[in-house]
């Protein structure tokens, strides 16, 4: 579901959805309801409604250990198998069967095992939008793992890296949200017509307010819900912020985001504020100084940076954090990968008190020149409807 806005992923669908219905598209919804996305359809707000026909289905993704412990049994890749649900099945069949649609776009690899149905019932051109490359998620997350939680994502990887790589050759396009992402799938075989679509900003709703930064802030927002970042704040809190605020006590480190676990929520930690989910997430943005993105691991394109780029902010990312955006370190942000490069990179914000705003209004220039909505929108559907006209497959 494209809404609330409280995580990279509904962000994401959301601008292309209200992109779409901008550029006068006439759409159709059907959204899986989980435990971890779920909302009553009739508390939209009515300018979310208009967008397009919502329908949904609940379903129970729910991650568990006996289904992990069956799914070794079988030759699915556990991530997505527990995406598929017979009733969900039967509304999108239902849809299908009552109406004509010229594109059918499946927004992420979670709902791609939907795709043989579509093609039963459909003669629409398949367009499958790639948030990431998913098994690299993965991967990333098992080499910081170990044990039976090790073997499991080494078995899920291998399955999730066979899945995807085979499945992108069965749609007859692929809205990739990166050129880094385009690359590898390209690499790995994919013959399908590729269109770089990252996640757009609608510039009317960012703006950068420095009156109301708090001196001598870092923060990072992020859901605390999804693994690499979980693992990215443990991290920094255990092997970044102690030195850190050795050396500059007088620095505060907000830490938002919705579905903080326990084992973070329980800390105490000197300068550390837990604030879990904040109410206005622009507002939070606006009222800190530096952006800490230390994520170890991920794929795709992370809109939080694109929105505290969009807002002004000086952001401190790993290079994974920074994957897929095109920014350039020292010019619209600071790159550091460890924990040295981190006090480096705070070290030298400290030293010249106007770095950060001079690589805030750097990346307020860089998002509006690669990241207007509207741009991103128009060129989709223009390479849609050539594809569309010359290339279709009908598999």
């Amino acid at each position: 579901m494209p809404y609330p806005l409280k995580d990279g992923g509904a962000i994401a669908m959301f601008n292309m959805t209200k992109g779409l219905a901008d550029a006068c598209a006439d759409m159709t919804l059907l959204v899986p309801l989980t435990s971890k996305h779920d909302l009553d359809l009739d508390q939209l707000p009515l300018a979310v409604k208009n967008l397009a026909e919502i329908h949904s289905q609940r379903i129970n993704s729910d991650i568990t250990t006996m289904g992990a412990f069956r799914n070794l049994f079988t030759k699915k890749p556990y991530y997505l198998s527990r995406y598929l649900d017979n009733n969900f099945k039967t509304k999108l069949r239902q849809l299908l069967e009552d109406n004509t649609f010229d594109i059918i776009l499946i927004e992420s690899l979670k709902v791609s095992m939907y795709l043989p149905v579509i093609r039963q019932y459909s003669k629409a051109m398949v367009v499958l939008r790639s948030h990431n490359v998913e098994h690299l998620i993965w991967k990333r997350l098992a080499v910081q793992s170990n044990g039976l939680k090790k073997y499991f994502l080494d078995v899920m990887v291998s399955r999730l890296k066979k899945y995807e790589i085979k499945i992108l050759n069965d749609f007859d396009a692929i809205a990739s949200i990166t050129s880094v992402d385009a690359d590898f799938f390209e690499k790995n075989g994919c013959k399908t017509p590729i269109i770089i679509t990252p996640s757009g900003i609608d510039f009317d709703q960012f703006v950068a307010d420095r009156k109301q930064i708090k001196p001598n802030t870092l923060f990072h927002l992020g859901a605390l819900d999804w693994l690499p970042n979980i693992e990215a704040i443990e991290w920094f809190l255990t092997d970044v912020w102690p030195v850190i605020f050795r050396e500059y006590s007088h620095l505060h480190f907000h830490i938002a985001g919705r579905n903080m676990p326990s084992s973070l929520r329980s800390k105490e930690i000197k300068g550390v504020k837990l604030l879990g989910e904040v109410e206005n997430a622009h507002a939070f943005i606006n009222e800190n100084e530096i952006m800490i993105v230390p994520l170890l691991s991920g794929s795709g394109m992370r809109i939080k940076v694109v929105e505290g780029m969009a807002l002004g902010k000086c952001i401190i990312s790993t290079s994974i954090g920074a994957e897929g955006i095109g920014c350039e370190n020292g010019k619209n942000i600071l790159i550091a990968n460890n924990r040295d490069e981190f006090l480096e990179q705070i070290r030298l914000l400290q030293s010249d008190k106007d770095l950060a705003r001079k690589i805030g209004q750097e990346a307020i220039a860089f998002v509006k020149e690669n990241y207007d909505n509207k741009k991103i929108i128009d060129h989709l559907l223009s390479e849609l409807k050539e594809l569309n006209k010359n290339t279709i497959k009908h598999k």
